[in-house]
This record gives structure tokens, C-alpha cells and sequence, in this order.
């Protein structure tokens, strides 16, 4: 590559794009860069591909009805393994089963959206009918969408908890770091009946005292104080111990003493507080307030 072309994007619109690459062959819209070898997209979205291979046919006419419903059955399955892998098996084989979708290449007069009812505008990408660009933006699917996330979001599934965490363990988490060692073996000390990466709900205490309610995290800076998202999340964290009754005692970038820790613990049980942060690059925080 030239030294003065800065990535591979470059490099390609000057030396190897050939003429009218980078258009949409259906409307002229601007396509996307997939890499040097490959060059740019022949189609700016899955419509335009549709319109182009399809030209009119309905998959049914393309494979045949039964042929058709296997692959729409086959797609629906990976998706819903991908994005549901938290469900029983029996459950994402029933609604494989039971999915058959007639797919539309064409919008026609009277012709209604999917969810709301008015009339469609757009095929998006699973070939269904809508009156937005995006099924998302949609009043009607939005709404519905917040009052079924209110009863179907795993979260408050009871069934279906114990899977997420199982999930969690066995694929995410990876087992304590050798500071939350350090930490464990401070805290024992004191409280021979602590325990190490306590499951609480949908969160991994990193050392906890169940004796008193006590939770005591080793906070590495990177992972908790470099976005606002993680800042967010920890205060979540927080307030749901908060809620139910725990005293929460982090160290940002640094394990105490074991004279440390005892102090630090007599001045929270003296100030009545439930919350302490120390280390890092914040301030010392001793909330009194659950």
C-alpha cells in the first residue's frame, strides 16, 4: 500500500475501482466498502437485491411451497437460537413450526402494515410489510413492544433465570482474578465464612460476608470508571444491593490492608453507611443513604 493512503478504502477508489462500482444497480444509491479484495456491495439493501433477483416471484414460485417453508423454517431456527438462546429447545421448535410467512415482493394498493394497520410503505428486510423504513419506529409495534418486554423479558422469568446465569458461567465468566484473591483472603480474616464469587440474582459478588450483608469489590479502572456506560451499570449494581439490604465496600485499583479493611468497615457500621468507594482516580464516597 502507499505510504501517504491511510486505509484500504482509499487505496481502492484510487487504483482498482472500476467505473460505476459503488452505485446500487436498482436506485444509484451509494453502496458499502467491504474490503480490498472484494471491493464495494452490488446493492445498497436487501429490497433492492429482491427486486433485482426475484424480479416479481414469490419464493413459493421460485422453490415450491413445500421447499419454501423448510428454508423459512431453517432461518427461523438460527435466528431464534441465536437471539433466544436463553429458551428451552422445545419452546424455539414451536414457533419454527408454527411459522409460516407469506413472502410479498411487491406493495399494492391496500396492502396494510403489519402491525399497525396502515398502508405500507416499505418491505423490509424478512419481506414484511411496514409504514416505516424500520419496524422499530413503528407507534404501534413500539408499544406493544414495551408491554411485552414487561412480561416476557427473561429477566423477570422465574423459569428462565437460573439458565441465563448458568449461560453467564459457563461461557462468560471466566473465574476470579488474582486481586479478588488478594481481596478473599484479606476478608477472611475477619469472617471465616466469606465466600468467593457469591451468586446474587443476576449479578457475581466478588467477596461476600452473608453473616452481615456485606459485599467487598476489587474495581479494576478500565473495566468500571473509563465510559459513562460503566459508571451506569455499577450504579445499577448498587442500587439493587442497596435495595435489598447490603453494604457495598469497593476499592477502585488497589487491595486494602487487613487493618485497612477492619477500619474502613468500623466507619461505615459507626456512620450508618452503605456504601464506600475508595481508590482510583474518584473521590472517597461514604453514602449513609440506601
Amino acid at each position: 500500500m502507499h505510504p501517504d493512503i491511510g486505509n484500504t478504502k482509499k487505496y481502492y477508489d484510487i487504483y482498482l475501482k472500476k467505473i460505476g462500482e459503488g452505485k446500487c444497480k436498482i436506485c444509484g444509491k451509494d453502496t458499502t466498502y467491504i474490503s480490498l479484495g472484494a471491493g464495494y456491495y452490488t446493492y445498497c439493501s436487501k429490497m433492492c437485491f429482491n427486486k433485482n433477483v426475484l424480479k416479481g416471484k414469490t419464493y413459493d414460485d421460485l422453490y415450491g411451497k413445500e421447499k419454501s417453508l423448510e428454508l423459512r423454517k431453517a432461518r427461523k431456527y438460527q435466528q431464534e437460537k441465536k437471539y433466544n438462546y436463553h429458551l428451552p429447545e422445545e419452546e424455539i421448535l414451536e414457533k419454527c413450526n408454527n411459522y409460516s410467512k407469506e413472502f410479498i415482493t411487491e406493495i399494492k394498493k391496500g396492502d396494510k402494515c403489519k402491525w399497525c394497520g396502515k398502508q405500507a410503505k416499505y418491505i423490509l428486510g424478512t419481506m414484511s410489510l411496514c409504514c416505516k423504513k424500520r419496524f422499530q419506529d413503528c407507534p404501534r409495534w413500539k408499544r406493544s413492544h414495551i408491554n411485552r418486554m414487561k412480561t416476557d423479558n427473561p429477566i423477570h422469568r422465574e423459569d428462565l433465570k437460573d439458565r441465563l446465569m448458568n449461560h453467564f458461567l459457563n461461557n462468560v465468566y471466566s473465574g476470579p482474578t488474582k486481586p479478588q484473591i488478594a481481596l478473599f483472603d484479606v476478608v477472611k480474616l475477619y469472617y471465616s465464612d466469606s465466600v468467593l464469587d457469591r451468586q446474587l440474582g443476576l449479578y457475581m459478588l466478588d467477596v461476600a460476608v452473608d453473616d452481615i450483608k456485606l459485599d467487598i469489590e476489587y474495581d479494576c479502572s478500565y473495566w468500571h470508571t473509563r465510559t459513562t456506560d460503566q459508571i451506569e451499570k455499577d450504579k445499577r449494581r448498587n442500587s439493587f444491593l442497596l435495595s435489598n439490604g447490603w453494604r457495598v465496600m469497593r476499592y477502585i485499583d488497589y487491595v486494602p490492608t487487613g487493618t485497612e479493611f477492619y477500619w474502613d468497615l468500623q466507619s461505615m457500621v459507626k456512620n450508618n453507611s452503605y456504601l464506600l468507594i475508595k481508590g482510583g482516580d474518584a473521590r472517597d464516597v461514604n453514602l449513609t443513604s440506601r
